[in-house]
């Protein structure tokens, strides 16, 4: 699947990963962001589009594996 992000990104389009829950999806797209910063420089922030029941799962595992990325959660009427 990360050769597939990879894809998408080189080639300015966006994707959908929609599959069962636990197959990996939040690590690789962890795993791309990380390289792209790391490898490839890019410093423009990132955005995931996630259901609302798995924003804190986002929220824990980027801080938990990726310490270096500062993830925000944009969600609900009152954010800025």
């Amino acid at each position: 699947m990360f050769g597939w992000l990879l894809f998408l990104f080189e080639n300015g389009l966006g994707g959908l990963l929609c599959d069962d829950m636990g197959m990996g999806k939040t690590h690789e797209v962890m795993a791309l962001i990380v390289a792209l910063r790391k490898y490839e420089g890019v410093k423009e922030p990132f955005l995931v589009v996630c259901p609302t029941t798995v924003l804190s799962h986002w929220n824990h595992k980027i801080f938990e594996h990726t310490p270096r990325l500062k993830a925000a959660v944009f969600h609900g009427g009152q954010r800025d």
